[in-house]
């Protein structure tokens, strides 16, 4: 499994790699062509103003994720404009246009404008005079920096309604007839606040000059202008465009099939993923199956082995219980027999006294000890000797060793236990 996991890891790699210079060269596919149409701009442009804006319009073109988007035959072309109509984004075209090439005209305008330059520059000629900016783009650069009072570069609602209202030479230069027509007068905030949004392209509540230029220059572009003429004529530049534009949708199809390959090596690294996953829960599973089958194991064993124990200390308490009951039983059986051969001194005395002879010792018994071991001849008592320091008789004796040779016994048995 580790060996699996490293190769698919190492597989990945290499994909990744792969991807990363496919990726590169795509980039560098992009930028080959936009520096295609720069050095064509360089080579025919009279001005570094027409450079700068036909750049902008191409590179904004580009950014529309279609390089055919200015650059193509009619038919895509035509196609092109229409998917950027319904986006909703010729009002950013326009703008553009207006501020970097001073083209005073709304979109279907600005799509001819930029055909016919490109038309121009493939032809050697240049950029056309007339799209040139010239004095209706100064014109209107000064009204807007009459109008943004605090020159921060920007117009706010406050400056635009103020000088709507109070200065009549903006409304002649804008070509408006009242300030009623942009609804600036009071009497229709609503609206005001409507057209101002029409104008506000970005929606930060204040115009730039892009914005303020797209939206009144084409009264400055229908006085002051000419529209340029329109000629459809294949270029070499749409050739060369077309080429790289195929070689690179060639490496996004190289790195297209490169993404499907690293998606099928993970996804069957995931699958492996998985069943280790699932090998690895089933052998824990089993694991603690068998971890809970041996310790039910060790409980059964220690139970029996209790109960083993116990009953050992049972059957041992119930032999020493017997044994103390023997012991006691032989006891009290010696006992009886010492009683029985050595009667106590009143039995002996009224034993006497029934036999008419006196128990009671004479003077001369009294006075005379009698010797250790020996027996007063005529008594009827057995002489007695010493036995562990002390005068017993023969009874006592035997009822000492019958004791001691019990207790040894029950030693013994003890010991066996």
């Amino acid at each position: 499994m580790q060996e699996l996991r490293r190769g698919f890891e190492k597989v990945r790699q290499e994909l990744g790699v792969r991807e990363q210079a496919l990726l590169s060269q795509a980039a560098d596919l992009t930028a080959e062509r936009l520096a295609l149409v720069r050095d064509q701009v360089k080579r025919t442009s009279t001005t570094e103003l027409d450079v700068q804006g036909l750049i902008a319009i191409v590179e904004y073109a580009l950014e529309e994720k279609d390089p055919y988007i200015v650059l193509q035959q009619s038919d895509r072309f035509e196609t092109s404009l229409e998917m950027l109509r319904a986006s909703g984004r010729t009002r950013e075209l326009e703008a553009a246009t207006t501020d970097e090439l001073g083209l005073f005209v709304d979109f279907d305008d600005a799509v001819d404008s930029l055909k016919s330059v490109l038309d121009f520059i493939a032809a050697g000629e240049g950029v056309p005079g007339t799209l040139r900016g010239g004095a209706a783009m100064r014109v209107l650069r000064e009204v807007f920096e009459s109008v943004d009072h605090d020159h921060d570069g920007k117009i706010n609602k406050g400056e635009l309604m103020s000088s709507l209202q109070r200065d009549g030479r903006v409304l002649d230069m804008l070509k408006l007839p009242t300030a009623a027509s942009m609804h600036c007068d009071g009497s229709n905030p609503e609206l005001f606040e409507e057209v101002f949004r029409r104008i506000d392209l970005d929606r930060s509540r204040k115009l730039s000059w892009p914005e303020f230029a797209s939206f009144f220059g084409r009264s400055f572009f229908g006085s002051n202008g000419e529209k340029p003429p329109v000629q459809r004529s294949k270029v070499e530049l749409v050739r060369d465009v077309s080429r790289l534009s195929s070689e690179a949708q060639t490496k996004q199809d190289e790195l297209a099939e490169s993404t499907r390959e690293a998606e099928r090596l993970a996804s069957m690294l995931s699958k492996a993923e998985a069943f280790a996953a699932q090998q690895a829960a089933a052998s824990e599973k089993r694991f603690r199956a068998l971890q809970e089958e041996a310790q039910a194991r060790d409980r059964e064993h220690d139970a029996k082995l209790k109960a083993v124990v116990e009953e050992n200390a049972a059957k041992q308490a119930e032999f020493e219980a017997r044994l103390q009951a023997a012991l006691e039983r032989s006891e009290a059986v010696l006992v009886g027999r010492v009683t029985k051969n050595n009667p106590p001194d009143e039995e002996r005395a009224l034993r006497g006294a029934a036999a008419g002879t006196s128990t009671r010792p004479s003077s001369a018994m009294v006075s005379r000890p009698m010797s250790a071991g020996r027996s007063r001849p005529g008594s009827a008592e057995p002489p007695r000797q010493l036995y562990n320091n002390r005068a017993v008789s023969r009874d006592d004796r035997s009822k000492d060793g019958m004791g001691l040779r019990l207790q040894a016994a029950g030693q013994k048995v003890s010991r066996r236990m």
